[in-house]
């Protein structure tokens, strides 16, 4: 896909956007109330858009058109802001790789407010099916750290050999007004994980990157009533998306230091400022004290993923090597708790000591642990009988953590006999469910993953109050 998208294929995709993301140019997309296929994809509005200097046309498909104008209304983006924001020239049209495992491919704004996005089919379709509670919330929490999420389009060809789906989102680190001297932001991506034996602190000294739980090596400092504020709608969104069953999103923290005497007089600044959150009002990120020692430019990304067959599958052969505590792909209110219990931990009450540019290394403990952790269990070279697995019934009380060990422990075995050899990289773990899948009866682990009947024991026993309960199925569309 990133071949396809050459400069002159951006080009067109951009004029697509631009040109189809107000509907109502000529009037306030507010007094249009929404209706019941507002959020429909089957409803979305298709616009060809001219092939300019691209081999051929495209067919865009706009979803939820109303719903998102009306959202970058509630931001204070205008049709002519969000046009001219996309205008870049043609040195600027070249997507980047992002830091994750996705293969997303990204594009900043021309005013760097925005970020164009590559996402998949079943990315879009989650987005989709979250999009009526996400902007729900963002109409009720104006002051919501999670991202914004401004539009999302579908881009194809006629020959159906150019498929690509977009997403644009609020950037979370831009700093605006800053005095002329300051630093690049140092950014951090955290889970609230603890970091596998022998992964910390890899890339110490390191600069360009995005860091993340495993290089944490600092706290950050807020006044009390800075700190207070944000833990409190941090609480909200968390809550809000551990109700959605959503998991595996991060915090992102941008950190820029100022100098002592680079500031003089109040640092609010009202020009260029991105909408009227008390997180944004300090060279549109939030300062950790009135002299802005430090501006933190923060929030919620990547909070797309459901705990679902495929992530509980996930867990459940994790889990036989690594504890919880280390792992991304966990049951969502398990995330929720853990996020809510570490960022307190990282964000100190206090001014940040005195400095130049460079922030001041302090050591912090791990995140904490959220109940006790499992013995390992070591994934076994000779097969163990797996029957009977002794898995507890449906509502009965959990040990202290979200997996039956025994259970996975007895797959361990059956997958490690089938693919002979240890489940040493995240890559073998689908093949080694796929192979012991063959061996274990059906009733506790049984088809191919991507199957669309895939279930799992995990399935079955899902880590809830303390509790093993049923899995709700969701039927997903697009």
């Amino acid at each position: 896909m990133g071949g396809d998208l050459t400069p002159t294929r951006v080009r067109q995709i951009l004029h697509g956007v631009c040109q189809s993301s107000y509907v109502y140019k000529s009037s306030d997309a507010s007094s249009h109330p929404l209706g019941p296929d507002s959020f429909d994809s089957k409803t979305a509005p298709k616009y060809t858009v001219p092939s300019l200097a691209s081999p051929t046309t495209l067919t865009l498909k706009n979803y939820a058109p109303l719903p998102f104008e009306k959202l970058r209304q509630k931001f204070e983006i205008s049709a002519e802001m969000y046009m001219a924001a996309w205008d870049l020239p043609d040195e600027k049209l070249q997507l980047k790789l992002g830091a994750g495992r996705s293969g997303s491919l990204f594009l900043k704004s021309y005013d760097s407010r925005f970020i164009m996005k590559t996402i998949p089919h079943d990315e879009c379709v989650s987005t989709l099916e979250l999009m009526p509670g996400l902007y729900n919330h963002f109409m009720k929490n104006e002051d919501s750290l999670i991202a914004p999420i401004f539009g999302v389009y579908k881009f194809r060809s006629p020959d159906d050999k150019f498929v690509v789906y977009v997403i644009v989102l609020a950037n979370i680190v831009r700093p605006v007004g800053l005095p002329a001297g300051y630093s690049e932001p140092v950014i951090f991506d955290l889970k609230g994980r603890v970091p596998k034996p022998g992964k910390a602190f890899r890339h110490r000294g390191e600069k360009g990157i995005v860091f993340k739980d495993n290089d944490l090596e600092r706290v950050f400092y807020l006044t009390a009533e800075k700190r207070d504020r944000f833990l409190r709608q941090i609480k909200v969104d968390l809550d809000f998306l551990c109700n959605n069953n959503l998991m595996d999103y991060s915090f992102l923290i941008g950190v820029v230091s100022l100098a002592e005497g680079m500031i003089s007089g109040p640092t609010r600044r009202g020009a260029a400022q991105v909408a009227t959150s008390p997180f944004r009002c300090d060279f549109g990120g939030l300062g950790s004290d009135d002299r802005c020692s430090e501006v933190y430019y923060m929030g919620i990304i990547d909070n797309l993923t459901r705990y679902g067959k495929r992530k509980i599958a996930a867990h459940l052969i994790k889990s036989v090597r690594w504890e919880s505590q280390t792992l991304s792909t966990v049951h969502a209110r398990y995330y929720r708790d853990r996020m809510d219990s570490y960022l307190p931990t990282i964000f100190l009450l206090g001014p940040p000591p005195k400095r130049e540019h460079e922030a001041s290394i302090v050591e912090i403990p791990p995140p904490p642990l959220l109940g006790p952790p499992p013995a390992p269990l070591p994934v076994r070279e000779t097969a163990a009988t797996p029957f009977p697995m002794n898995l507890p019934p449906a509502g009965s009380v959990n040990s202290g953590h979200p997996m039956n060990w025994q259970a996975a422990s007895a797959t361990a075995a059956l997958a490690n006999q089938a693919t002979s050899r240890r489940l040493t990289r995240d890559d073998d773990m689908p093949t080694a469910v796929l192979r012991a899948s063959q061996v274990v009866s059906s009733e506790y682990f049984l088809l191919p993953i991507g199957s669309e009947d895939v279930e799992v024991a995990a399935a079955r026993y899902v880590y809830e109050d303390d509790l093993y309960a049923p899995l709700p199925r969701r039927d997903r569309g697009a």
